[in-house]
């Protein structure tokens, strides 16, 4: 397995809650419970003419997480 890190990740692969098919707010929703959980960041936070949700990025901890999972067998996460 391939371990991940931060240069397969890109702003143009977060989706539109059209294209994952699920409501605006529920989206949105989501979005701000995986940056509460330090796995996403919003990097256009502070920029001219960027509204907010525009610009997510992921964090070094949610590539961890994310290879944390890939890797652990379901013994290791009880």
């Amino acid at each position: 397995m391939k371990e991940l890190n931060r240069e397969d990740f890109h702003i143009a692969k977060i989706r539109t809650h059209e294209y994952i098919g699920i409501n605006e707010v529920l989206y949105k929703f989501y979005i701000q419970d995986l940056i509460s959980k330090s796995l996403l960041y919003d990097d256009g936070i502070g920029m001219l003419g960027v509204s907010s949700l525009k610009m997510i990025e992921i964090t070094e901890f949610g590539i961890s997480f994310l290879n944390y999972i890939e890797t652990a067998k379901v013994e290791d996460i009880r």
